[in-house]
């Protein structure tokens, strides 16, 4: 049995039935039933909670973790420290021996700026970051050498 982490990004706005079936897909693909498997995602409508959603039913013994941006506490810095947070959760289980994976749901190439900013530090981290589209498409994203 593998052990297998995934941190999902994405738009708040992938809402859509073509969502709902590129978030299905992508965990067959990326999954075997018998993983033991996590989802760590920022519980934002949209990419995080339909992943999260598509999960329970294609991959039902998947632990789903939920890690909510504290906007009233925090303000506007809850965003990206919430992303911190799930890159050390994924970078600890990395640590741990699980294999771990990214996975950025955004129609724009340019992601938007949450997205942008967790794809980046996870890219920063040394992670392969696969990026869906809302038709299916997928992008392999990795690090630049400097």
């Amino acid at each position: 049995m593998r052990h297998v982490a995934i941190l999902v990004t994405g738009s708040r706005d992938a809402l859509s039935t073509e969502w709902a079936i590129v978030f299905r897909r992508a965990l067959l693909r990326e999954f075997e039933a018998h993983d033991n498997t996590i989802i760590i995602h920022g519980d934002a409508r949209g990419a995080d909670r339909g992943v999260a959603a598509a999960a329970r039913l294609v991959l039902p013994n998947t632990r789903i973790e939920a890690h909510p941006a504290d906007w009233t506490g925090q303000g506007k810095a809850a965003g990206p420290r919430r992303n911190e947070r799930m890159l050390a959760r994924l970078i600890a289980l990395r640590d741990d021996g699980y294999q771990c994976r990214v996975l950025a749901f955004h129609d724009d190439m340019n992601l938007g700026k949450g997205t942008r900013h967790m794809v980046g530090l996870a890219l920063d981290a040394g992670f392969e970051v696969i990026h869906y589209m809302s038709d299916g498409s997928r992008r392999r994203r990795v690090k630049q050498a400097t």
